[in-house]
């Protein structure tokens, strides 16, 4: 016990010593808990690390965000795709629906350090919303959809 308090702190100590011991004592042994037999292989271990990583993959995947793109109505969806337009300003309008363009707001949402506000009219949030239609600065750049995004 002496040794014990040299060396650990007083609640370290508790935690030791409040570690059951066994009444009839036993050999240990190695038991691999990712295969059902207990035994170790290359396999069962790629297949343990693929799976820890395919599982943190899909945690942080920002295609992943549920509703993001999901909310939009069909309708819409078939109005970009149908539209009367070049197949560029189709797949911007699909990004921007999708919250695929690097706005600061979508950047913070991805954990990238940046202020979520707009540098160019100081507002709190820059989404794509913002740029594209609200800020005065911006959306004068946006002007050039506009003639292109009829129904056919």
């Amino acid at each position: 016990m002496e040794i014990l308090e040299h060396i650990f702190p007083p609640k370290v100590i508790k935690d030791i010593l409040a570690i059951p011991i066994r009444i009839c004592p036993s050999d240990d042994k190695l038991v691999w808990n990712a295969n059902k037999f207990g035994r170790f292989s290359i396999k069962s271990a790629y297949h343990l690390i693929s799976n820890y990583f395919d599982e943190n993959d899909r945690a942080k995947a920002s295609s992943s965000r549920i509703g993001s793109w999901a909310k939009l109505p069909k309708t819409a969806w078939k109005r970009i795709w149908s539209s009367f337009t070049l197949p560029k300003i189709k797949h911007f309008l699909w990004k921007a629906c999708a919250h695929g363009i690097a706005s600061r707001q979508d950047l913070a949402f991805r954990q990238i350090l940046v202020d979520g506000g707009c540098r160019k009219c100081g507002n709190t949030v820059e989404s794509v919303e913002h740029i594209s239609l609200v800020c005065p600065l911006c959306k004068g750049n946006m002007v050039w959809v506009l003639p292109w995004f009829k129904s056919s």
